[in-house]
């Protein structure tokens, strides 16, 4: 956060950390101070089927593999002749996702040039859900407008939400992941940049990497491509996505939102309770207590606090 500058150094006390939202922090002491359950969002299957029930656009599923068997399939119990992307139901962070682009004649291939025919590549997937559960899903592709800044790959915009004063989800602050070298996904914390989204317009401004000595990119290193000014596609379409999902999804504080920007529109990727709190500060040069965010994560703190029950006390 270049604490070691002056002008950002009186702002330190307003920057939030990991270690202060992630695991018995922040993040689940407001989930457990109202009762919020996650399994919906984590557990990858039911965030889709939730999001389905609700209307809500999202990236299909088009098989579910569990102990080696076939659990679920759009259609036929079998691989389609299309670009997937293989994920456990309940990875984070874009681990262990698999790319395997449809070869015709040939079969699937990953970016490591691994080719494998139909059922060969089945056979893989079915003895890997042996160890987890799987989704196949197809590989989406950016809407042409920002094609330039994926590499081939979907990259997403976060989009973190929280409830209001009045208990209705507001759309707070928003970054946008940019592919460098990774093939299969855009993750902030796997080598990938990002850039600060002026919520109102949809605007991009510079992008860096998550390191300290990360340069700032006004343009994408690798193809020149421009990123700075850029405006992103269906922003304020992606803007009610976010805050109609959730709305379904009770009792979470506070989401972070993965969607991607399509040719036809916006699509929810993935959720997160327990959502990064660097993409949020890094690229916009501003830590969460100056912001919007900011407040309303001190209100609902400062409710759960005056709703926990006293401690001690004596017989009357």
């Amino acid at each position: 956060f270049h604490l070691h500058e002056k002008a950002n150094r009186r702002h330190a006390v307003e920057y939030l950390h990991r270690d202060e939202t992630k695991g018995e922090g922040l993040f689940r002491f407001l989930r457990r101070s109202i009762g919020g359950h996650t399994d919906k969002v984590v557990d990858k299957s039911l965030f889709a089927h939730t999001c389905q029930v609700h209307g809500l656009r999202t990236a299909p599923v088009l098989l579910e593999l569990d102990r080696g068997e076939v659990v679920a399939a759009e259609g036929a119990p079998s691989l389609p002749h299309r670009d997937l992307i293989v994920k456990p139901a309940r990875g984070r962070g874009g681990r262990a996702i698999e790319r395997w682009d449809h070869v015709a004649e040939a079969g699937f291939r990953n970016p490591e040039g691994q080719t494998l025919g139909d059922g060969a590549l089945l056979d893989r997937l079915l003895e890997r859900s042996r160890e987890e559960c799987l989704l196949v899903q197809p590989r989406l592709t950016n809407h042409p407008e920002i094609a330039d800044l994926g590499g081939g790959i979907l990259t997403t915009a976060r989009i973190m939400t929280c409830l209001d004063e009045v208990g209705a989800p507001e759309a707070t602050t928003a970054a946008f992941r940019v592919a460098v070298e990774n093939t299969t996904v855009d993750n902030f914390h796997a080598g990938g940049i990002a850039a600060a989204v002026e919520l109102s317009t949809g605007q991009l401004g510079r992008a860096v990497g998550l390191r300290g000595k990360s340069p700032w990119y006004a343009a994408h290193p690798i193809t020149g491509s421009a990123i700075e000014g850029r405006r992103l596609p269906f922003w304020k379409e992606a803007l009610e996505l976010v805050t109609r999902a959730h709305a379904a999804f009770p009792g979470l504080v506070l989401v972070g939102w993965d969607v991607g920007l399509l040719e036809d529109g916006p699509v929810l990727i993935e959720a997160n309770t327990g959502a990064d709190v660097n993409i949020l500060q890094r690229p916009h040069g501003c830590p969460i207590g100056g912001t919007r965010l900011g407040q309303l994560l001190a209100y609902h703190l400062r409710r759960a606090e005056a709703a926990k029950p006293p401690t001690g006390g004596h017989l009357g």
